[in-house]
């Protein structure tokens, strides 16, 4: 038994150029995928019987998206694999579209009422002619009387009535099923109209001694898939860890369904570029303008620098597993990716719909802080505080936030920083009340030789209505001078805030009890010369 793997440099080629007396149908199924965050590789897994002598085992009906550079082949059995090619095939006959098999059905029972109805009206025809050939009551004899000629015209004419009735009601029904059915005609000539579905074949060349059987598996990777990652994430008690639901939107447009398969998510990206870059050497010189003629200069094109032409990329790539990690999938920390194998088979159709996975479940130790700045939010927003949270395997995405049972909204959950501590924002809190209140007693202006002076004061108050303690981290801000001639002075308590001069911020971090109000305030004055305007709000 031999065993021999191949990944070769495929060319594609035409698919009369390659066709062989001695081929062979293989009957393949997708056995596994591994989905990058663009792309995926699909596994088929093939056992086929190899004759004596050379023979060409043809793998059709695969996606004609596939990189033939990416084909793999795992082959056993006693025969000896010569080579590996691709080709398109545009000649094989495509399975009816699922949308048109159920329109056929449709169709069929549309079919069965109708032929009913013909039916129906068939029976009403014949018994009105039966109806008017025996009109004449008396036939041959004569003498009948008044009461059994009145009884017997009464017959004939509400049976005939009756006859016409169901005549003209069934027509009708006809008429409709007819055009239900030129309906549906329509629709399925529309979608069987399109261009015919091209294919790929791969053709694997073997000799053998004697007649044996083979095992194969075949990969290759297609462009036309990807997942990006989405969470849940809960926080029902600010004591409590955060409850983390990690999820995978899987979709995929090759034209192959993948059907009740094992899937494994890495975090590798294949379409990224894989060449470490160099630095040039940057070389610096006197500026010398050119002068040009203006018809020139608009004549000319204009051409963009390199770097505007450069996109960002971000390579992302974690390892670890933590303890507390729910076990729904197995995860393989590589070098430079991390692979989710998912435990439970799924089914993902190239229809190009996202298709939620489940990935993982975490409950993560959190530091929970409230942040405000009413001056432009009159709210609090809830944030967790997540250390050495590396060894999660987080990745950027959108996250359904929900605080105490209650959905309140989405959230992007970055997981891009260098920073230890991810910061993960849940929203607002509506169990914790802040109002900015402009103080008037502290609002005036005066004037003082030849300077003015403008003072402002506010209170900033906040309740917090909920059953646990909490931290506040409260941001307000006094204007910054730009000119010498504008001085300002700030008037707060050291001892519960701090004050940062350059941008003028004013920073409390407030520890608030259950169903307990707090209360901050400040002032600033600001001189300038009274000959001068200033706008202060």
């Amino acid at each position: 038994m031999r065993k021999l793997i191949l990944a070769l440099a495929l060319l594609t080629v035409p698919y009369a150029a390659q066709a062989q007396e001695n081929e062979r149908e293989v009957a393949s199924a997708i056995e596994r995928v591994t989905v990058f965050l663009d792309g995926a590789q699909v596994t088929r897994t093939a056992e086929a019987q190899v004759a004596a002598g050379p023979t060409t085992l043809v793998f059709s009906g695969l996606t004609a998206t596939l990189d033939p550079q990416s084909i793999q082949l795992n082959a056993e059995g006693a025969f000896t694999v010569l080579a590996v090619t691709h080709r398109l095939d545009f000649f094989q006959e495509s399975e009816t579209p699922e949308a048109v098999l159920v329109l056929q059905a449709r169709r069929e029972a549309v079919q069965d009422s109708l032929n009913l109805q013909n039916a129906l009206l068939e029976v009403y025809n014949q018994e009105e002619q039966m109806l008017l050939a025996n009109r004449d009551l008396g036939g041959t004899q004569t003498g009948l009387d008044a009461a059994t000629l009145e009884a017997a015209v009464q017959f004939f004419r509400s049976r005939l009535a009756d006859i016409k009735r169901e005549q003209l009601t069934t027509q009708l029904e006809i008429r409709r099923l007819r055009t239900r059915i030129q309906a549906i005609d329509n629709q399925i000539r529309e979608l069987r109209s399109g261009p015919r579905e091209t294919t790929s074949q791969v053709l694997v060349s073997v000799t053998a001694p004697q007649a044996t059987r083979g095992t194969f598996a075949l990969s290759y990777v297609t462009r036309q898939a990807g997942w990006t990652p989405a969470y849940d994430i809960r926080a029902e008690d600010l004591s409590q860890p955060i409850a983390v639901a990690y999820k995978a939107n899987v979709y995929q447009s090759s034209g192959e369904d993948w059907d009740t398969i094992r899937l494994t998510l890495s975090t590798g990206n294949p379409s990224l570029s894989n060449t470490a870059p160099e630095l040039n050497p940057w070389r610096l010189g006197f500026f010398r303008p050119v002068v040009r003629m203006r018809e020139q200069a608009e004549a000319e094109p204009q051409v963009a620098s390199d770097a505007m032409m450069e996109s960002a990329q971000a390579v992302r790539s974690a390892a670890g597993l933590p303890a507390a990690a729910a076990p729904i999938v197995d995860q393989v920390v590589n070098a430079t990716t991390v692979e989710f194998q998912i435990a439970q088979p799924y089914t993902i159709p190239s229809d190009g719909q996202a298709k939620t996975v489940a990935v993982g479940a975490y409950d993560i130790p959190a530091t929970y802080e409230h942040y405000s700045v009413p001056k432009l939010d009159p709210a609090a927003f809830l944030t967790a505080r997540i250390t050495d949270w590396g060894t999660y395997n987080l990745i950027s995405g959108e996250a359904n936030l929900f605080l105490e049972g209650t959905y309140v909204g989405t959230s992007f959950l970055d997981a891009t920083n260098t920073s230890d501590t991810l910061v993960v924002s849940l929203g607002r809190d509506p169990g914790v009340v802040v109002k900015r209140t402009k103080q008037r007693e502290f609002s005036r202006e005066r004037l003082i030789g030849n300077r003015q002076t403008a003072t402002r004061g506010f209170e900033v108050e906040v309740r917090n209505t909920k059953r646990q303690n909490i931290l506040l981290v409260l941001d307000d801000q006094v204007p910054v001078s730009t000119d010498d001639d504008i001085d300002i002075d700030v008037d707060f308590d050291k001892d519960e805030a701090t004050f940062d001069e350059e941008p003028g911020r004013l920073r409390w971090r407030l520890r608030i009890g259950p169903d307990t109000t707090k209360t901050v305030a400040f002032t600033y004055s600001v001189r300038y010369p009274k000959n001068r305007r200033v706008v202060l709000e």
